[in-house]
C-alpha cells in the first residue's frame, strides 16, 4: 500500500518545543503526503507564515498525478485543513515533487510559491492572493457563506 506520511506542527516558545502537537494532518495510504514540505513567505499577506506540502504519489485517476497543499498560518499557528490543494493534470506527474517559496515573483506583495513535476517534466509558479471584497476570507474562488458570489 505504501505510505501515508503525516504532518506534524508543533509551537516554540522561550523554554523550547512544546512536546504535543498543535495540529496534525494525514494523507492516505501511498500518497507519501508530506515528504516535501516548505515554510512559505505570507502567501495571503495576513502576518503569519504559511506552509505548502505535497503528496507526490498520489492520485487514482489519472495515477500519481500528485497534489500540493497550502495551509494558512494564523495567529493561533497552522490550520490543519488545507486552504488550497493543486493536483497534477497526467498520469506519473508525481506533482509536488519539490515544493518551496519564491519570494514575491511579481511583485504585487504577496509571497509566491513554486512547485515540481517530476514526471511531467514542468515547474509552476502559483502567485499569492488576496482577499478582493474584503469579506476576511482568501481563497482562490474568494466566496463565503453569506455570499455565494465569486468577488
Amino acid at each position: 500500500m505504501g505510505v501515508a506520511g503525516s504532518l506534524y506542527v508543533y509551537k516554540g516558545g522561550a523554554s523550547g518545543l512544546s512536546t504535543s502537537a498543535l495540529s496534525t494532518s494525514t494523507g492516505t495510504a501511498g500518497d507519501y503526503f508530506g515528504y516535501e514540505v516548505s515554510i512559505l513567505g505570507d502567501v495571503d499577506a495576513d502576518g503569519d507564515a504559511d506552509v505548502l506540502t505535497s503528496a507526490q504519489y498520489g492520485g487514482v485517476s489519472p495515477v500519481n498525478c500528485g497534489f500540493a497543499y497550502l495551509y494558512l498560518g494564523t495567529s493561533t499557528g497552522l490550520g490543519s485543513t488545507a486552504e488550497v490543494e493543486l493536483s497534477g493534470s497526467g498520469t506519473n506527474d508525481y506533482l509536488g515533487g519539490t515544493v518551496d517559496g519564491a519570494g514575491d515573483v511579481n511583485a504585487d506583495g504577496y509571497d509566491d510559491v513554486i512547485i515540481s513535476s517530476i514526471g511531467g517534466d514542468y515547474v509552476w509558479i502559483f502567485h499569492g492572493y488576496l482577499d478582493e471584497d474584503g469579506d476576511g476570507y482568501d481563497s482562490l474562488e474568494d466566496c463565503d457563506d453569506g455570499d455565494s458570489t465569486i468577488n
